[in-house]
């Protein structure tokens, strides 16, 4: 009975986690039914001593890139939606994650903007409401950041529509190493910053 309650704390929760998210890039994965994109809700960000966790989510990569496709300047949202995207990169904002990446890339300044407006663009149709792209798996995530290890504490899968939530609990999760070019390991370095 009490694992039923903390399921659905845990749904509710991650439901109440999109009503006010900030979707940032985080990378790709490859799983059932993939490829997926991943992101991390900024908002969901909690600190405690050297702990952090975080909620992330997957959204199939072709729906992501059936959105950003489909926006043309002669239609209201899509004016809308390439201005942002435009203006945001246009301001020097790198996506959390591809910092470190992207600070050691030797490409031309013309082909980095270009990079850095793909990825301002997944990010603008996850956070989009107007796109209604629904995640197939949420995961909230641990992140020790006196060792920089990270466990996946709760998965949550959903169906097409992202509807029908099925919580998975990780049994016993683990903090565990994370390579540097893993999702986990882009969190670690996100939530961990060095000082």
């Amino acid at each position: 009975m009490l694992t039923r309650a903390i399921m659905s704390s845990l749904i509710i929760g991650a439901s109440s986690v999109a009503a006010a998210s900030d979707w940032q890039y985080l990378g790709q994965v490859d799983f059932k039914g993939g490829p997926y994109t991943m992101f991390f809700d900024t908002e969901s960000v909690l600190r405690k001593d050297d702990t952090a966790s975080v909620w992330a989510e997957g959204v199939l990569k072709q729906k992501l890139a059936d959105y950003i496709t489909a926006q043309r300047r002669d239609t209201e949202e899509g004016r809308a939606f390439l201005d942002g995207v435009y203006g945001r990169a246009k301001s020097g904002y790198v996506p959390a994650a591809l910092k470190d990446v992207l600070a050691k890339q030797t490409m031309p300044k013309e082909e980095l903007q270009d990079v850095i407006i793909t990825y301002v663009s997944l990010e603008a149709a996850a956070n989009s409401p107007q796109a209604a792209i629904h995640p197939a798996i949420k995961i909230h995530f641990e992140v020790d950041c006196g060792s920089h290890r990270g466990r996946a504490v709760t998965d949550i899968a959903y169906d097409g529509r992202g509807e029908n939530p099925q919580t998975m609990e990780v049994d016993n999760p683990q903090f565990e190493e994370a390579d540097p070019d893993s999702n986990l390991g882009r969190l670690v370095r996100v939530l961990c910053p060095e000082k």
